[in-house]
């Protein structure tokens, strides 16, 4: 007997956004972009994360962005959940 299961309780793949989302994030960019940390989107003209299995463009932590100040005209972020607010804000500092 196969187990059939709602979609709805199936695991989704994590670090990547609904098309909806994503689409939407990309209505609202302009100019030269930064997404950090990036995941598995492929959002922005430079692309960050410290996992090399996501291919960023840049091998960086968001904590410590390896870009100077005042470059980019949009930054996109969702940085990880599990990490303290005020920490996850920092790189906007």
């Amino acid at each position: 007997m196969k187990t059939i299961r709602n979609p709805k309780f199936l695991f989704k793949k994590s670090m990547l956004w609904e098309t909806p989302i994503e689409e939407f994030v990309k209505s609202k960019i302009t100019g030269y972009s930064l997404n950090v940390p990036c995941g598995e989107s492929k959002i922005g003209d430079e692309r960050v994360d410290f996992d090399v299995r996501h291919n960023p463009t840049k091998v960086g932590d968001m904590f410590a962005i390896p870009f100077e100040d005042n470059l980019f005209d949009t930054v996109i972020s969702d940085p990880a959940w599990k990490i303290n607010y005020y920490h996850r804000m920092k790189q906007f500092f």
